[in-house]
């Protein structure tokens, strides 16, 4: 075995005999005699597993035949690696023996010539034909093949590879940069003119038409539940209380609008302390021109969410798109109707938690596919491709923008806007104070309010909320 296989330590290099000097017509000979070699290889190492694991266990854990086993196993290693590296070698010259039999063919045919045979004529493909036309058992066949493939280096392969044998050994594409835009240019306006006729998308229609239903049921029963639940609003600051006594947490600015560490003056809340409004510029047509500054007046203002759902397709009666301002009527006194029952009350709490959550899923779905903004400086929302040219954005006021408005993209929070109350759990005070504002949880208004009527929120606001926290300190 030791006659078969050379000696490959770490310390030394194989020395192989160059093409060149060996004979060439005995390189089939050489191979089959390779794999004769390494077959009787195999078959010896199976030969000495089982003797090594057999009777000859004993001897073999003996020195010095325990290092001369070791040195074995190793050379058996390397030589199947040996092996392999051969396998994989002969394997591609096999390929490039077929890549290069069809750049002869190309090469050699009356078709106009391509990007990848003006290369080869340039590069002087001579080497390659003679290596792809001669004879597989030829003497110095391999000779020429590995001659042909150093001479011309990759650049050939490459050009081969990406024209003739797609993505297989390269992924790169040569594309023409002569374009002629003159005729492009109509193209281009032509598509933009009728980008209109993909819209609106008849598979939104019904998200729209639900989304429509919902803030209508959203609207309606936090009205309801406003007559029974009292909530407090500050007049100086936009902070909302819901609960039958208001907290006595110090976080208002105050009418100077200084720090915020002046106490509240609370006042009757109404629907939208709850349901913040959200206004956007109402247009006919999703991709008409920008709106300008001075045609600012020309344009009605009708609630963001409906005219979301209008260019979305869903039909909108005019009484609700263009008189939503008397939604924002303030609620007179919390007197409880006698024909209310709790059961009752808590069904349309639940019902107004429905509405809540089915609201923000299809605003959510319908911003994912018709574009909308919002100004990063103030609450200014568009429903659009792009933002118009209105100049009323205060942070720019006194500048060189001139109030121009710097617009990117909404998200649903922009639309319905949640508005985060101080959530009261039942191990708190009565009153919330100052001292324990760290210990308190949150939760959006809408969410706060049902729970006052015993409707089940949702368990994703339960970390908002702070089920489960520590009640405040005594004092």
């Amino acid at each position: 075995l030791q006659n078969r296989v050379p000696s490959l330590r770490r310390d030394q290099i194989p020395t192989f005999p160059h093409p060149a000097v060996a004979d060439a017509s005995s390189d089939l000979d050489e191979a089959d005699t390779f794999q004769r070699r390494a077959a009787d290889l195999l078959t010896d190492l199976e030969h000495f597993r089982a003797f090594l694991f057999g009777s000859g266990a004993a001897a073999a854990a003996r020195h010095p035949l325990d290092r001369l086993v070791a040195d074995f196993f190793e050379r058996a290693v390397k030589a199947l690696d040996l092996c392999n590296a051969v396998r994989d070698g002969l394997d591609l010259v096999r390929q490039w023996r077929n890549h290069l039999a069809i750049a002869a063919r190309v090469l050699a045919s009356d078709a106009p010539l391509g990007e990848a045979q003006r290369h080869l004529q340039k590069l002087d493909a001579g080497a390659y034909v003679r290596a792809a036309s001669a004879p597989r058992g030829a003497s110095g066949g391999s000779f020429v093949v590995c001659a042909a493939m150093t001479s011309l280096g990759r650049r050939v392969g490459s050009y081969i590879c990406s024209e003739l044998c797609g993505t297989f050994m390269n992924q790169r594409r040569y594309y023409s940069s002569r374009v002629d835009w003159k005729q492009l240019r109509p193209m281009i306006l032509k598509r933009i003119k009728s980008r209109s006729k993909e819209y609106p998308i008849k598979r939104m229609i019904p998200v729209a038409e639900e989304v429509f239903r919902a803030r209508e049921i959203l609207n309606e029963g936090v009205s309801t539940l406003l007559k029974f639940v009292p909530v407090h609003s500050c007049k100086f600051c936009p902070e909302v209380h819901v609960g039958a006594m208001a907290h006595e947490m110090r976080t208002c600015h105050g009418f100077k609008r200084m720090v915020k560490n002046q106490p509240h003056k609370w006042g009757p809340g109404n629907l939208n302390d709850i349901l913040v409004p959200v206004w956007a510029y109402h247009l006919k047509n999703m991709f008409q021109d920008e709106i300008k500054h001075d045609q600012r007046f020309d344009f009605t203002r009708v609630p963001a969410v409906l005219e979301l759902c209008h260019q979305a397709g869903a039909d909108i009666p005019d009484e609700v798109l263009y008189k939503s301002e008397q939604l924002s009527t303030a609620v007179e006194g919390n007197q409880q109707p006698a024909h209310f029952l709790p059961e009752e009350l808590r069904y349309v709490g639940q019902r107004t938690v429905d509405a809540w959550e089915t609201l923000r899923l299809g605003v959510t779905k319908l911003l994912l596919v018709y574009p909308s903004k919002v100004c990063e400086h103030c609450s200014e929302v568009h429903i659009g491709p792009s933002g118009h040219k209105a100049r009323m954005c205060g942070v720019f006021k006194f500048e060189g923008w001139k109030g121009m408005h710097k617009w990117k993209k909404a998200e649903v929070d922009d639309l319905v806007p949640p508005k985060i109350v101080w959530h009261q759990r039942p191990h708190d005070p009565p009153v919330l104070v100052d001292s324990g504002k760290d210990y308190y949880g949150h939760a959006p208004a809408v969410m706060e309010l049902c729970m006052q009527v015993g409707a089940r929120v949702p368990p994703k606001y339960h970390c908002m909320m702070k089920a489960h926290g520590l009640a405040p300190p005594v004092q």
